[in-house]
């Protein structure tokens, strides 16, 4: 570097270019150090097994002025290994209508060296910002499917397309852990176009692309927070995904029939997934939407490829409530609301599975929420814990002011019969059992066994008293 250049660099004013100096370096020498300071690039960063290093994510910033909507900051490729950098483009640069593989902090294929970020790769210590796409493994060619790479301790602030988008077609075995996605510290600066916080696989706008071989990924805290998107994170024939924990907060949907989590055609198990403060806006809104190529645009209604999704605890934290949505708004008129959306009937293996389940509201209109489905078809095995999946039932026709309390168990609890009430109707919460159901009723006052049925989707005590509890509990298959 010139004596100009390096007084620019220390003072961050950004006036002088020093691509060539740093591509010649890492050309030359194989590792660069870069000192505290803030670097102005005019095109790509090629690293092909190399070594790039700064002094910390928020001291050593690389900020490109590159015009050309397809290069990236930084292009990796074979063992390269980038850490502790600032990255992103100049904020003028971004228009908020970048596509897949436009204006990308760093892309895991060299097409310097036509390899792939692979075995002994890290991308790690990042601060990545104002990008189209923080992370992106391009789609074809296959050769630039990037495996048994390592990727930890980013933070992705501000992304116009998607923060991270791992889309090889022939991808295995790379690892990601501890990634926080926030689109620009709350402000949503890019809500016109963003698509997802991140993806996982080959996802077209009719479904998920075949013939690709995407497997065992490991993820371990994926935070997605603070934007508006068409989907939080999306897995598209992904195979063997074994992912820790999941956190999306804040993270409103654009469109209606969409899942914060879209699963589409792929197989994994999430340990503990938690959704936090989460506006519901649209009509259609889903946790999870499980999906295939013909089901993008209303409630899904066939599947035809095996597909499984395990999660191992689930915590729905206050639903449409926190900073986005003024308490107790933002309900009325919610329709086709369900924690899982999938297939009224699958050909092949199909399983949504969850062991542990947990919803906490503070929204005072908790009938949207305890009314709503689990799964939509109930063809999801459920391993309640004791509180479990055991919503309370809907009571109707049951006098002025009925009160329901869950019991300890799944479809167990008691009703204490409102004002002027002569009988009750209780609603299980779901689709109840599809097979048969059977049940108690007991007057708690005295012990008595009023008149009562129980379908498959509830309990109907044809005489009750005014003031009385009732206590019930319901089994069947």
């Amino acid at each position: 570097m010139t004596a100009a250049q390096i007084s620019d660099v220390q003072a961050c004013t950004l006036t002088l270019d020093v691509t060539s100096v740093i591509q010649t370096a890492l050309n030359t020498y194989g590792a660069i150090f870069l000192p505290k300071g803030c670097y102005r690039t005019s095109g790509p960063i090629d690293n092909t097994n190399g070594v790039m290093v700064g002094a910390g994510a928020h001291q050593s910033f690389i900020t490109s002025y590159d015009s050309t909507a397809a290069d990236s900051v930084i292009t990796a490729g074979g063992a390269a290994v980038i850490r502790d950098l600032g990255i992103g483009f100049n904020s003028s640069i971004i228009t908020g209508s970048e596509t897949q593989g436009q204006r990308n902090g760093i892309q895991t294929y060299s097409p310097v060296s036509g390899l792939a970020l692979q075995r002994g790769s890290r991308i790690e210590n990042l601060y990545i910002s104002y990008t189209g796409t923080g992370i992106y493994n391009p789609t074809s060619p296959s050769a630039a499917s990037m495996f048994s790479a390592q990727v930890e301790n980013l933070e992705i602030q501000g992304y116009s397309y998607r923060g991270m988008d791992i889309a090889g077609q022939l991808q295995t075995g790379s690892v990601f852990e501890n990634i926080y996605i926030n689109n620009n510290n709350g402000s949503n600066l890019f809500t016109s176009s963003s698509d997802a916080g991140a993806q996982f696989g080959q996802c077209t706008s009719t479904g998920t692309t075949s013939n690709t071989d995407i497997s065992e990924i490991s993820i371990n805290q994926l935070n997605v927070e603070w934007a508006t998107v068409a989907n939080a994170i999306r897995f598209c024939g992904v195979t063997g995904a074994h992912i820790g924990t999941v956190h999306i907060e804040q993270i409103t949907l654009r469109n209606n029939f969409s899942g914060l989590i879209d699963w589409r055609n792929s197989s994994g198990r999430i340990g503990a997934l938690s959704v936090y403060y989460t506006p519901i806006k649209t009509s259609g809104w889903y946790v999870v939407k499980l999906c295939d190529s013909t089901n993008l645009t209303a409630n899904v209604s066939n599947l035809y490829n095996q597909t499984m999704f395990e999660v191992g605890v689930l915590n729905l934290h206050g639903l449409n409530d926190g900073s986005q949505v003024t308490s107790g708004n933002g309900l009325t008129g919610i329709s086709n609301f369900y924690i899982f959306d999938r297939e009224t009937s699958a050909v092949g293996p199909y399983v949504v599975r969850v062991g542990d389940y947990v919803w906490q509201t503070y929204q005072s209109d908790s009938s949207v929420y305890s009314s709503a489905p689990n799964d939509p078809h109930a063809m999801m095995t459920i391993l309640p814990t004791p509180s479990g999946f055991n919503y309370p039932p809907q009571a109707s026709s049951c006098g002025t002011g009925p009160t329901i309390a869950a019991g300890s168990t799944l479809q167990s609890g008691a009703v204490t019969v409102g004002t002027s009430g002569t009988a009750c109707t209780l609603t299980f919460a779901g689709a109840g059992y599809p097979t048969q159901a059977r049940g108690v009723v007991v007057d708690t006052a005295g012990g008595s066994t009023p008149p009562y049925t129980i379908s498959k989707t509830g309990i109907t005590i044809s005489t009750a008293t005014a003031g009385h509890t009732y206590a019930y509990s319901v089994w069947g298959n």
